[in-house]
């Protein structure tokens, strides 16, 4: 069986709909970083792929007494960290997006490609996926990869779902309504940091914070303030789900502190109690 466990972000569902492409997939798991009981389901000899994701390493351990057909897909400093030196296959890098890499995985069949060998893939990469990596990786783009990314929020992104052969096939169509969205976002956003954000002092650094389902940093492109570090949270009445973002701090770091991890300039974790104390308005 081919169990392909990815990251529940647009990233992890374009990359899982990529494998899905070149190879059927018969299970799919939608992966976040508080949940990883699913992982008792591999059995002897089942191939799994994990997508713009990873298991904490002793979790990659106990499903490599399972089964060696382990792949690892991800762009995430932190998993590339912590799964050294296991017998994991697949592609790792920090400047691509999970599902760019997937893409070039596929195709090339090797997880051994420079940064120019995977930038000459993604030539023959379709727009909608060259789209999703530049905003997810935060490279130089285009205003189109954030409109597409915008639109794709009206649909259901899941691998199996249909959108992904829609924005593969039209992807004007979904930067139509991401043009729209766009204008929403900025006035939301805007609104939230006025009204909701404080600031207060985290793991040492001077850092702003809000409550809000939103996770991007664009949440404080208003915010004239200095700071170091920028969180957004969110209570799902068990968990606390924290995004941090910053360009002067490692947050990796921090977020690893917690059990999360990610990008130096964009990182997460959950946890079960308030992480952050109010110390004064915005």
């Amino acid at each position: 069986m081919l169990r392909c466990y990815h990251h529940n972000d647009l990233d992890g569902c374009c990359a899982a709909y990529i494998l899905n492409s070149f190879l059927a997939c018969d299970k799919f798991y939608k992966m976040d970083y508080s949940d990883i009981s699913s992982v008792e389901e591999v059995r002897k000899d089942d191939i799994v792929f994990v997508l713009d994701y990873y298991f904490p390493r002793k979790t990659f351990e106990k499903i490599l007494l399972k089964t060696s057909s382990v792949y690892l897909i991800d762009h995430h400093i932190s998993g590339i960290e912590q799964t050294k030196g296991l017998s994991i296959m697949g592609l790792q890098n920090t400047y691509f997006s999970g599902c760019e890499l997937t893409f070039a995985f596929m195709l090339k069949g090797t997880g051994n490609l420079s940064r120019s060998d995977i930038e000459e893939v993604l030539k023959e990469a379709p727009t909608a996926v060259l789209y999703v990596g530049q905003r997810d990786s935060w490279r130089e783009r285009k205003p189109e990869a954030d409109f597409f990314c915008f639109g794709a929020e009206l649909y259901d992104i899941s691998p199996q779902s249909g959108f992904w052969d829609i924005a593969v096939r039209a992807p004007d169509e979904i930067i139509k309504s991401g043009k729209i969205i766009s204008k929403w976002k900025r006035q939301s956003y805007c609104r939230d940091v006025n009204t909701i954000g404080f600031q207060t002092t985290f793991e040492g650094y001077k850092t702003i914070v809000v409550n809000t389902t939103a996770k991007s940093s664009e949440v404080f492109d208003s915010f004239n303030g200095e700071v170091e570090v920028k969180a957004v949270f969110v209570f799902d009445g068990r968990r606390y789900r924290v995004s941090l973002y910053s360009n002067s701090v490692d947050v990796s770091k921090i977020a690893k502190k917690y059990g999360g991890g990610g990008h130096k300039e964009a990182a997460g974790f959950v946890v079960t109690k308030p992480p952050f104390k109010e110390l004064s308005k915005v």
